[in-house]
């Protein structure tokens, strides 16, 4: 019994340093990755892939992921990602979702994986068209997880994302991590001596849609980090009942390594749990 709980306090541990090193890369916009690192055929885990179709006639390609245990929490959470790769730099955190009873719903943006092309800019924080795609994601999980409650797991940029199509997507919450309260900060930010980064239009609007959020929202932002810093995330939170943030010690898009413990992500998930628990959206 002792074996097997050391050997499960190393393995935790052995998750944690591998997930930090993934995530400590340095944070950049708009680095799309057209191959996939992971193929679900060879995964022998439930996972559904397919294509959405967006507005405009663009192809998203997305994975379902189900449930992977006895557990159905009955709620589908629509996976925005963030700048750089495609979903399958994801599949491990989304798993462990997936694992712990939730619906997940990986897409990847057009110009991204193995969605229709599209011509990207690197320097640009993000595109509008993006955030067409993910209403067109979240109608697609509500039509597909008929019955669940939906809410969008959006990282990054692809909070910028969710904070502008909020209002038609009509998401049942929201989970934010390294959440952006100012795109034209966040380009900032990101700009060093060599590149500069830009926004595509004027956001003058953005910080009325993100103070202004009416459904609930978890907005998870590290202590070290100095893309999208905490100390705004703290004020909004003073300003919006609908805000809850979860601090963590680290930096932009660290969380999910750093919240772990015997396995990878524990603490983060359990996080998430308690935030749809404190608002009545599971039991």
């Amino acid at each position: 019994m002792k074996t097997n709980k050391l050997f499960a306090r190393i393995f935790g541990i052995f998750c944690v340093v591998f997930i930090l090193g993934v995530c400590a890369h340095k944070a950049h916009a708009l680095r799309p990755y057209p191959n996939y690192d992971v193929n679900p055929d060879t995964m022998r885990k439930r996972i559904e892939k397919g294509f959405i179709l967006t507005s405009d006639k663009y192809n998203l390609r997305y994975w379902a992921i189900p449930p992977q245990g006895k557990k159905n929490k009955h709620i589908t959470l629509v996976f925005a990602h963030s700048d750089e790769g495609n979903i399958s730099w994801n599949i491990n955190t989304a798993m462990a979702l997936a694992k712990d009873g939730y619906n997940v719903l990986m897409f990847d943006y057009r110009g991204f994986g193995q969605s229709t092309t599209f011509k990207i800019q690197p320097n640009l924080l993000y595109y509008n068209e993006f955030a067409t795609d993910l209403v067109a994601a979240v109608g697609f999980a509500k039509t597909h997880f008929q019955g669940n409650k939906t809410g969008i797991w959006a990282f990054g940029m692809g909070t910028i994302l969710t904070t502008l199509s909020y209002k038609e997507t009509k998401p049942d919450f929201i989970v934010g991590d390294s959440y952006c309260l100012s795109p034209e900060d966040m380009a900032k930010n990101l700009s060093d001596a060599k590149t500069r980064y830009f926004v595509p239009t004027a956001t003058k609007n953005y910080t009325k849609e993100v103070y202004g959020l009416n459904v609930p929202t978890l907005m998870i932002n590290g202590d070290k980090d100095n893309i999208t810093p905490l100390n705004p995330v703290l004020s909004l939170r003073k300003k919006n009942k609908n805000v809850m943030v979860y601090r963590h010690v680290g930096g932009f898009q660290e969380a999910f390594g750093i919240m772990s413990g015997v396995t990878a992500g524990s603490e983060y998930v359990n996080t998430i749990n308690t935030f749809l628990k404190h608002y009545k959206i599971i039991n």
